[in-house]
């Protein structure tokens, strides 16, 4: 059956590149429906769909560019939805730059992983614009190389590469991953926290769940929350909780504002360790303004600092604030002897004192309904991941007898 694709731009500023766009995917057997976002009148393409011209936009007075630009995505992204609901395309794509990046994110995040989708970009490859891709998911990011601004031999090859791309990835439909009717769990993830989350992987896996694994560096966290936001997983164990702590001790790393919540709410089966609590990423240029503190150099470019007794107990606060709003079942594991490979006796972070700071406000913050655990053993001890999956295990069967009934 022919396949169709959802080709999002700003029609008003690139018509004529869109244009060419849609005479490449039609020639590679793709139809299309066009959503224009533009500010301005289309130019060159009839649009499908013109978010400008939608009820909400049309009743309301045009406000300053910023706030249009994210109302025009909002309407693209449900017109999007009702399209995807129905099963009328299978696949989107955009290209842009500055304004067509923006508004392509806004959209794009909004989507379905394993929907295919496609953006160009001529941001792609530029060192101050990572924030413009931050949410896209899964989406493939193409680099248009020359701007697009009129056609050339260059610009003309790129896009022909871009809608081969979607042709092809249309062509197998929505992506399920092999393996993926096994009921998934997610897990976050830091170097410095990898052999529990092996050892509680081979537990999960063992006995029959799919194990997804979430690098604990912003996107990743980013992720684990859409995942079981959107009703991908049966349970998390939240083995790192560095994405919620760095923020609030002047890390550099931004922060996540949903981390350690979408399970809660969704009454997802939750194991919660305090892993890589212990440090706070800094620059290394402010290593002499914190001389008094431990230093883990992970690589020479990735300094961290031990957290403070001061910053624990604010660390707890928060963890605890965000746990007793969840309404599924929630364990808080902990460690005694150390929070990470650094945080070891003989690691460059080892401070057990610190460790028992977090630790009790932890305790006396969370709400009698949330079961703590202490363990007598390292993070990184087999013993104390494989405790973890058991724990998750039994609570993930508790809660699907309660769905059979």
């Amino acid at each position: 059956m022919k396949k169709t694709v959802a080709v999002l731009g700003t029609f008003d500023t690139k018509g004529q590149e869109f244009q060419y766009l849609m005479e490449c995917l039609r020639d590679f057997q793709i139809s299309v429906v066009t959503i224009d976002v533009g500010t301005g009148d289309p130019v060159s393409v009839v649009p499908d769909y013109r978010a400008a011209e939608s009820p909400a936009c049309r009743c309301t007075k045009r406000p300053p560019k910023e706030e249009w630009m994210e109302m025009l995505a909002r309407e693209a992204a449900s017109y999007l939805e009702k399209l995807i609901g129905r099963r009328e395309v299978d696949g989107v794509i955009s290209m842009g730059g500055g304004q067509g990046t923006f508004l392509a994110n806004r959209v794009f995040r909004t989507l379905p992983v394993g929907m295919p989708k496609v953006l160009m970009s001529t941001l792609a490859l530029l060192k101050d614009s990572a924030e413009q891709f931050l949410g896209l998911n899964d989406t493939m990011v193409i680099n248009s190389l020359v701007d697009i601004a009129g056609l050339n031999k260059i610009l003309k090859m790129n896009i022909r590469k871009a809608a081969a791309a979607m042709a092809g990835m249309a062509g197998c439909g929505p992506q399920t991953a092999e393996g993926s009717d096994r009921p998934a769990v997610g897990i976050s993830c830091w170097g410095v926290t990898t052999p529990c989350v092996e050892a509680v992987r081979r537990v999960l896996e063992r006995h029959g769940y799919e194990v997804y694994i979430f690098h604990a560096n912003g996107e990743g966290g980013a992720m684990l929350e859409r995942f079981a936001r959107d009703g991908l997983l049966k349970g998390v164990a939240d083995i790192t909780l560095s994405e919620v702590t760095m923020p609030l001790a002047g890390s550099y790393q931004d922060a996540v504002p949903e981390r350690l919540t979408c399970a809660g709410k969704a009454g997802i089966p939750q194991v919660v360790v305090p892993g890589g609590v212990d440090m706070v990423l800094r620059h290394k240029e402010e290593l002499s303004a914190l001389s008094k503190r431990k230093v883990y150099r992970h690589t020479p470019e990735v300094v961290f600092v031990r957290s403070s007794k001061e910053e624990n107990v604010r660390f707890a606060k928060v963890i605890a604030e965000k746990l007793n709003r969840a309404s599924g079942d929630i364990t808080v594991l902990i460690p005694q002897k150390g929070l990470s490979m650094a945080d070891r006796p003989g690691g460059p972070l080892y401070e057990p004192e610190t460790d028992r700071v977090l630790f009790k406000t932890l305790k006396d913050q969370l709400l009698p309904q949330i079961k703590v655990l202490e363990m007598d053993c390292h993070i990184t001890d087999t013993r104390f991941g494989e405790t973890a999956a058991e724990i998750l295990i039994e609570k993930m069967k508790e809660e699907e007898k309660k769905n059979d009934r």
